[in-house]
């Protein structure tokens, strides 16, 4: 009973953020340079390298727009490139800050982490040893495990894995009992055609693990894939996305501009009538299956439905 209770207090209080357009999470892409070589993002081609100034950021941390309970993840290209880095870092101490890393720079990460007193750290790993190293064009697979291994009993540690064409349920399979194995978190997403990356490959006919992982996002996949499943996008009133050169996004898999942070505030472009046009016009965009913007939408879906609480009417599921 706890937990339903528990469950329908976080949905109403997404319920009443998508309601007021209240920031939740606020991914900031802090550099586009990069030195791996993946095959699902193709940033690491951009000849123009962007890096947001510090002095944006500071701004943006004072912004009334940006409550104590945002979630701020700083990520790249490879964030760790940054000129300025440790004193963006440093900016977010005693906040909610997730970093995203690729694993190649570990000596950096760890120190960085430690120093600044990072509460949250997300790794990439795309399989074993062998796929990782053919999907990201480097071989990170020991840094990742000596980034878990001198950083689990300091911070939280998650592995972030991407379903693609370039892997395989085999690969989901030992990526599961390495965190298993190193009692860490996983999260687990789908490849998608994100502008900002150059991704360019088909999203769609991935292979299914919802015999692995029990969860609407992983079981409903399919029926998204294939045109039989169309959901409203909630996400995109809590969590705008801002790139290296100041632009603010509506999200990350579509690069529709909302302002840049070099000529207005965050808090203008926020609650410009424009910016609440825009949003509107995406709610049915059903273009993506990124598990950081459907996990939200599928919660205020399917999961009231269950508690009881009450079924949006624009899902159409065949």
């Amino acid at each position: 009973m706890n937990r339903v209770w528990n469950k329908a207090i976080t949905l109403s209080r997404l319920i009443s953020s998508v309601q007021k357009r209240r920031v939740l999470s606020l991914p900031i892409y802090i550099t586009n340079r990069c030195t791996s070589r993946c095959r699902t993002c193709n940033i690491w081609r951009i000849k123009e390298k962007e890096d947001i100034d510090k002095d944006v950021i500071e701004d943006l941390l004072c912004d009334n727009e940006i409550r104590d309970s945002v979630e701020f993840i700083i990520t790249g290209g490879d964030f760790l490139l940054h000129p300025e880095c440790r004193e963006i870092v440093s900016l977010f101490k005693g906040k909610n800050l997730r970093l995203f890393s690729n694993g190649i720079l570990a000596d950096k990460l760890i120190s960085l982490v430690r120093e600044e007193g990072v509460r949250y750290v997300s790794v990439s790993l795309d399989g074993g040893p062998e796929t990782n190293k053919y999907i990201r064009g480097v071989d990170t697979f020991k840094n990742v495990e000596r980034i878990i291994t001198e950083l689990k009993n300091f911070t939280h540690i998650e592995i972030e894995y991407t379903i693609s064409k370039w892997n395989t349920k085999e690969d989901l399979r030992f990526v599961m009992d390495f965190v298993k194995k190193y009692e860490i978190d996983l999260s687990v997403g789908y490849y998608s055609r994100v502008g900002y990356f150059g991704a360019e490959e088909d999203t769609t006919g991935l292979y299914s693990v919802s015999d692995l992982i029990a969860s609407d996002y992983h079981s409903l996949y399919p029926l998204w894939a294939n045109g039989k499943l169309n959901l409203p996008c909630y996400s995109i009133f809590v969590r705008p996305v801002i790139k290296s050169n100041g632009d603010i996004e509506l999200c990350e898999a579509r690069q529709v501009k909302l302002g840049n942070l070099y000529k207005r505030s965050f808090g203008e472009i926020w609650r410009d009538e424009k910016t609440a046009k825009i949003i509107r016009s995406f709610f049915k965009c059903n273009g993506c299956w990124l598990n950081c913007q459907r996990k939200s939408d599928l919660g205020l879906t399917y999961i009231p439905r269950r508690l009881g609480l009450y079924f949006h009417k624009d899902i159409k599921k065949e």
